[in-house]
């Protein structure tokens, strides 16, 4: 067999991707044939690849080795159960010789199909290391509250078919009642001397159980790599009531706090955040303890070196609190406001908003008052803004009827009801350095922004540009069509006044009564 010196890999297959499709002639009969290219990345110890990696055709191997069965490219193990590991002589020794297993491996069974006779694959490096294209299909495949439920309901309740522990006195695995966690407690991202990495346990488990309920003709689950790896768009499924949260004993409210905290703890609604996520792994990201069992005052090694302020509070993490809810932000129903509010989140009134101290158990209580009505403090008549009058008649702002659809929008947001805190808080959305107070006239945008350009403080616009990012902004982040300039004000067509300055048609006119 020819063996080429380069690290051309012939790598057919990732422990954790490469998915049986059954005993063939039984579990695969009627499935269809679908170009679904694996990509292989399960070469760590290969480290900087030479060669394009090999998309795999899982699909058409199957069917092309309906004859020969799994046994063509997988083991098994003493119980019949089929193994993930490829290729079967993997060797991780060196560079070589993990590019001999794969070679051997999949060059070899070539080579014995061309010398029988038989169709066969590629022979030379050229023919297997090539871009292919469709290869952005697989994603990784998760156990959302839903997929889980259904499990719990094909199982009986029968936890242990999963879930199990090490007994290491007794060197087997056992079910613990009341212990069960994320797979991703034991099994870690590669395989090692104390256990399977979680893909090659995951498809071990799972595959091998779907296998052998198919073949006793029960109703089973998916064996197709696309089945689980799919992209088919998927809301994300929360709890609800057809689909109850996970029953481990976990606690509806919890105090989260440490001993050597400065501030009161947090009385935390873990029941109303699983309606707001479809996995735990949404926040416990490794396993199903308590935060502070990894992430500790000082950053342990247990935690990454994260500590347990930026545990809760980094802004740049999807893990931790702060930086989950600040990415609810993004969302065009928010993002018109918060785009221009200056950033508050280590201000002693939000920290305020959590850090309450014991409380009685609420689910994110309306904290905003059903009852305000704007009527009382507002009018139902437009602001008219002229202060900038030239070209365009003056702009009718609908004050009011904006204020009233905020108010809509937050109090119709379980975490915009909770964190806003009062009504007054959606006027920062435009009054963004104002106090959040009412007043009879708060702030004009001209007691801030100029109407000339001030070169002394270059990160503040002018009054002209400033209601236009402002306005304009706010449309484009909460999807608003984006309006022509009449749209906002009509254009002047009998006689009018242009002063030129600097290029900019603009006639200064300083109404006291403008609402900018």
């Amino acid at each position: 067999m020819k063996k080429t010196p380069l690290v051309c890999l012939f790598i057919v297959i990732g422990i954790g991707i490469f998915v049986l499709w059954g005993a063939m002639t039984e579990l695969y009969s009627g499935v269809a044939v679908n170009d679904y290219p694996i990509v292989v990345t399960d070469v760590a110890p290969l480290n900087t690849l030479e060669e394009v990696p090999i998309s795999f055709y899982h699909d058409k191997h199957v069917k092309a080795l309906q004859e020969e069965g799994c046994e063509s490219c997988h083991g098994q193990n003493e119980e019949g159960k089929y193994l993930f590991t490829y290729p079967p002589g993997r060797d991780e020794t060196s560079r070589r010789s993990l590019m001999d297993a794969y070679h051997d491996s999949c060059i070899g069974c070539h080579d014995d199909r061309l010398a029988a006779g038989k169709s066969t694959g590629p022979l030379t490096c050229g023919e297997c290391h090539v871009p292919r294209e469709g290869t952005g299909w697989m994603q990784p495949a998760g156990m959302d509250y839903a997929v889980h439920h259904r499990h719990e309901v094909a199982m009986d309740q029968q936890c242990d078919a999963c879930h199990h522990v090490y007994n290491e006195k007794e060197d087997r695995l056992e079910y613990a009642a009341g212990e069960e966690s994320s797979c991703r407690d034991c099994h870690r991202d590669v395989t090692t001397a104390s256990g399977a990495s979680f893909r090659e346990a995951a498809h071990f488990g799972c595959v091998n159980c779907h296998m052998e309920g198919q073949q006793r003709g029960e109703e089973s689950g998916p064996i197709a790599c696309e089945a689980c790896h799919g992209t088919a768009e998927k809301g994300p499924v929360m709890v609800s009531a057809d689909i109850p949260r996970p029953d481990r004993g976990q606690p509806e409210t919890i105090l989260l706090s440490s001993d050597d905290a400065t501030m009161k703890g947090v009385s935390f609604d873990h029941a109303t955040h699983e309606l707001t996520t479809n996995t735990c792994r949404t926040c416990h990201h490794e396993t199903l303890e308590s935060c502070d069992q990894c992430h500790t005052s000082r950053g342990d090694a247990a935690g990454g070196g994260v500590t347990l302020v930026d545990a809760f509070h980094k802004k740049t993490s999807m893990r931790s609190c702060i930086g989950c809810h600040n990415s609810m932000k993004e969302d065009p129903l928010c993002a018109g406001c918060h785009n221009s509010i200056a950033d508050a989140s280590m201000s002693e009134k939000y920290c305020s908003t959590c850090h309450t101290g014991p409380v009685e158990p609420v689910t994110m209580a309306n904290n905003m008052n059903p009852e305000f009505d704007l009527s009382a403090i507002l009018p139902d008549d437009d602001i008219l803004i002229d202060v900038l009058e030239d070209q365009y008649e003056p702009s009718k702002f609908p004050h009011t009827m904006i204020i009233r659809k905020l108010l809509e929008i937050s109090k119709g947001n379980k975490m915009a009801d909770a964190f806003h805190g009062d009504d007054i808080t959606v006027c920062a959305g435009c009054h963004h350095y104002s106090p959040l107070e009412q007043v009879d006239t708060p702030p004009l945008c001209r007691s801030c922004h100029t109407i000339d350009f001030n070169p002394e403080d270059l990160g503040k616009p002018r009054l002209i540009a400033s209601y236009h990012l402002q306005c304009m902004g706010c449309h484009q982040k909460m999807n608003v069509a984006v309006l022509d300039c009449t749209a906002c004000h009509a254009e002047k067509r009998g006689d009018k006044i242009v002063s030129q300055e600097s290029g900019v048609n603009q006639k200064r006119i300083d109404n006291q009564q403008a609402g900018g």
